[in-house]
């Protein structure tokens, strides 16, 4: 199929599993008929605000994705739940997570790189003290699409998306709870950057703050916002303000296909990097 209905999410998180769920569920029900896809955020189930508080992992086999596997079946519409705490055979992931119009649930893709960063006089974050890194990309087709998934922080891995665009994926999905220091300073332009240089669409659900504990207001976590679907040719086709909320958008290949006409960067890979050897010139 040339064309996509997608719903793209922007959702504010908290550390209430049961809220959380509840505000996904209401947004599926709300969209009309003919949707394919909806593509929900990073920290959709959950979202920890205090970091001495434990995370609440979920199991695959649990309720909680029953619920929105229930509305996604009643509404037949399929949903990319962009990350979950997942616990599988004792280890902590990261992962997305596939919902089929027919109730299926898939884990479908595992977070490679882990958010470990020390912004300038701000607190160290280590992702990587509570999950263990995915190990692998994971492409999923639809209707004959193919999406390349990725989540938030692997957006700065420009490696990943070069492999995705090899694999001539037709979009590029990053889910994200970006910080709003960073979202300020690089979180449009990073988008922007991947479906020019990757020639696709980029489509990026997003967390909005500021992000409220359910143990009182004095816990908050503030978020970007600004959830992207981003065309090939690099123009922002949906940039939200608004949270929780879901817009609609028909995308179609015809417009990878006429970028690819006028600027062929297939054509024009004529090396594999592994191989060069760059040449050193001093001039001291």
């Amino acid at each position: 199929m040339s064309k996509l209905a997608i719903g793209l999410a922007q959702l504010n998180s908290n550390d209430d599993v049961n809220r959380n769920i509840d505000q996904i569920v209401k947004l599926i029900d709300s969209i009309s008929s003919g949707v394919d896809i909806v593509f929900f955020p990073e920290n959709s189930l959950f979202f920890r605000i205090n970091e001495k508080d434990s995370i609440d992992f979920l199991d695959i086999g649990g309720k909680e994705f029953r619920k929105i596997a229930d509305v996604c079946t009643r509404k037949q519409v399929h949903a990319h739940i962009g990350s979950v705490p997942l616990m599988e055979n004792g280890i902590p992931l990261n992962s997305s997570i596939l919902i089929s119009a027919s109730g299926k649930i898939i884990r479908s893709y595992t977070k490679i790189h882990l958010f470990d960063i020390q912004l300038n006089q701000e607190k160290a974050m280590r992702e990587s003290d509570c999950f263990r890194r995915g190990e692998a990309p994971s492409i999923f087709t639809l209707k004959g699409w193919r999406f390349g998934q990725t989540i938030c922080y692997d957006i700065r891995f420009s490696e990943l998306y070069r492999y995705y665009s090899s694999m001539k994926v037709d979009a590029l999905l990053i889910p994200a709870a970006f910080l709003k220091k960073t979202g300020i300073a690089h979180w449009h332009t990073l988008n922007r950057a991947r479906a020019i240089e990757s020639q696709s669409f980029v489509i990026s659900s997003a967390q909005m703050g500021p992000h409220f504990s359910k143990h009182g207001e004095h816990l908050v976590r503030e978020t970007f916002g600004h959830a992207l679907c981003v065309s090939p040719w690099g123009e922002v086709l949906i940039d939200m303000e608004e949270a929780p909320a879901i817009q609609i958008i028909e995308l179609d290949k015809a417009a990878i296909e006429n970028v690819k006409k006028q600027i062929p960067m297939d054509y024009h890979r004529w090396a594999n990097p592994a191989t060069w050897r760059a040449s050193e010139i001093s001039l001291d």
